[in-house]
């Protein structure tokens, strides 16, 4: 399992995001999409609604959350898990 960040800095949800993730050991790829053009290229190509924006690759299987919400929280903790 994979799991990309898209994060902005200065982004206040973004923070408390990754905080929340790295308090519950789960790992993760961060993409700052004000650090590089290709994360912004990348990040736009998703057509998300802002950040954080997350993706959890499962075997292929993608699943995609904008923001930091209790659905989020919940499946992440759930592959956890898994």
């Amino acid at each position: 399992m994979e799991i990309i960040v898209f994060t902005q800095s200065g982004c206040v949800f973004c923070d408390k995001q990754k905080k929340w993730m790295d308090a519950h050991k789960i790992n993760y790829f961060e993409k700052d999409i004000l650090q590089s053009e290709e994360n912004y290229k990348e990040f736009l190509n998703h057509k998300p609604l802002g950040v954080p924006y997350t993706i959890i690759d499962k075997d292929g299987v993608f699943q995609k959350f904008s923001g930091f919400t209790s659905k989020l929280k919940k499946k992440l903790q759930d592959q956890n898990l898994s």
